[in-house]
């Protein structure tokens, strides 16, 4: 579907929203006026065979659907705002850290990539559907481990981290502090004290629950890559919470961490459910 730059109302009243959407090999961007009523244009297109060897994750494909729709999405925006709405959770901390496993994509598409996810002219946010609150339970084989729960939190302009670490289902100990930086910082830090604190205990291995998928996905999916890129993104810059996370890394050679995500503010009851509410209180 066509559309003209006219269509688009002036600057100062409106902007530019895309929704990006993925069907087998085909990809679907809708255009409509932020705020609007109804869309304005669709634009689509088949994914070519030869990219399906680079993309394995919803982030990369919605960034080769940006790549391929860049310009005519430009035209029609012109130098306006765009806000691009996706279902693409890694796509967040890709933009983040500009990070991506380049052993699989050739220069040229990184490039390409780069300058989409650089280019300021783009606001990227997540579409959020509501979540299951599935019970978190743990493997057989961690019942008897010591059980670390940590939380970081921003409340009234203060942020802050915590941890408690239960064995038995009783406290053994516990620690929180305030920090100055972001509840995503305080969350990344609750895991580097814990850590510590199990190196203390001489506990080798652990169960460590927490309720950031940031935190949680970090560990296991993203640290490997991070570690192999020296803690820095593709355009050679710090990632963020780089000396946080090079730490965990670190400690992580000296304790077994088996790591969970629970569900916060919730009502289920049970060990992961019951500790995580006990470290969110001390944040």
């Amino acid at each position: 579907m066509a559309l003209q730059s006219g269509e688009l109302e002036r600057r100062d009243q409106v902007l530019l929203s895309v929704h990006v959407t993925e069907q087998d090999d085909e990809a679907m961007l809708t255009l409509a006026n932020y705020g609007g009523k109804g869309p304005i244009a669709f634009l689509s297109h088949q994914r070519e065979p030869a990219m399906k060897k680079f993309i394995e994750n919803g982030a990369e494909r919605v960034l080769a659907s940006m790549t391929k729709q860049l310009l005519q999405l430009q035209a029609i925006a012109k130098e306006q705002p765009i806000i691009i709405f996706c279902m693409a959770g890694e796509l967040a901390r890709i933009k983040k850290n500009l990070v991506v496993n380049q052993a699989r994509v050739n220069s040229q598409k990184w490039s390409q990539w780069g300058m989409v996810l650089g280019d300021n002219q783009f606001d990227w946010r997540m579409i959020k559907l509501k979540r299951e609150e599935k019970m978190t339970k743990y493997h057989d084989k961690h019942q008897n481990l010591p059980k670390y729960f940590t939380d970081g939190s921003e409340r009234a302009g203060k942020v802050k981290w915590g941890y408690l670490v239960r064995h038995d289902r009783k406290l053994i100990t516990s620690q929180s502090g305030e920090i100055t930086g972001t509840a995503q910082l305080a969350e990344v830090m609750a895991v580097e004290k814990a850590l510590q604190k199990a190196t203390e205990l001489g506990h080798k291995e652990i169960v460590l629950t927490s309720d950031s998928e940031y935190l949680v996905d970090g560990v296991q999916k993203e640290l490997e890559t991070w570690r192999v890129n020296g803690f820095h993104t593709a355009r050679g810059k710090p990632m963020a919470h780089k000396e946080q996370w090079e730490k965990i890394d670190k400690l992580l050679q000296e304790v077994n961490a088996h790591f969970y995500h629970q569900v916060s503010h919730t009502k289920q009851t049970g060990e992961a459910a019951d500790g995580n509410r006990e470290s969110s209180r001390s944040t």
